[in-house]
């Protein structure tokens, strides 16, 4: 069993830096549109970042993103793929954010490659099992902690497309719930955000200005994490909260 959060109802803005405590937050995509908004957020509440990239290059891109910020991220450079990200140092982890994913489209099954689900499952579900198996006994033995993952609309409502993406997201949902269900006597919390669209750069590129109107934006979603990131989410674990925007 899982609880929706009505978010209408969550005043993030009130809550995210009541504790006003520092934590060391893993966290997966930080480059990207949504992970720059996010880690900005959590930077400036006071957390320091253990942020997961894929080489040198990559990790410069990040500081550059992050001007007079970069000293309080930490970098780990692994392929999240592929890699079982040992050597990752986990032992001053309060937090986890599993941003990083992606989106492989295809209309209806006979459309889909044949190994489209292997890839989308290895972009969405295999590196947040992989993280989970090293943060989650961490968190537990530290007494307690915060995750948070990105799942997506199609994973609780199919539309009749996408079915690997869906079949990925719902995968990575799930397996955010029983991580939940596993760290709760250890007052480790996990949820999971269940976004419709986020209106990030790559998706304004084919949105029409009335569909754009109706998506969740990137800020939203970092405020919603800072809240579940903070002791005043302390009584909120295995939920799922829906941010469709309008649509």
């Amino acid at each position: 069993m899982y609880f929706i959060v009505d978010v209408e109802q969550v005043n993030w803005f009130t809550f995210a830096s009541m504790d006003g405590k520092e934590h060391t937050i893993l966290i997966t995509g930080l480059s990207g549109a949504l992970g720059k908004v996010v880690g900005g957020r959590l930077l400036n509440e006071g957390h320091r970042l253990l942020a997961i990239v894929r080489n040198e290059s990559s990790e410069n891109r990040t500081k550059a993103d992050f001007p007079g910020m970069e000293n309080r991220i930490s970098f780990f450079r692994a392929d999240l793929t592929t890699d079982t990200f040992e050597g990752l140092s986990t032992e001053d982890l309060s937090g986890f954010v599993h941003l990083a994913g992606g989106f492989d489209a295809a209309p209806t099954f006979a459309e889909a490659p044949a190994d489209q689900l292997e890839k989308q499952f290895l972009l969405n579900t295999r590196s947040a099992f992989q993280l989970l198996r090293l943060v989650l006994p961490a968190l537990k033995k530290r007494g307690g902690g915060s995750i948070v993952t990105i799942s997506a609309k199609a994973a609780l409502q199919p539309d009749g497309s996408n079915a690997a993406y869906a079949a990925s997201k719902a995968a990575l949902l799930n397996l955010t719930l029983q991580a939940a269900r596993e760290g709760r006597k250890e007052n480790v919390r996990a949820n999971v955000i269940v976004p419709g669209v986020i209106d990030t750069p790559a998706n304004r590129s084919w949105g029409s200005a009335d569909q754009i109107a109706k998506w969740t934006t990137p800020e939203d979603i970092a405020s919603c994490i800072c809240w579940l990131m903070s002791d005043a989410s302390a009584g909120v674990n295995g939920t799922v909260i829906p941010m469709y925007g309008q649509l």
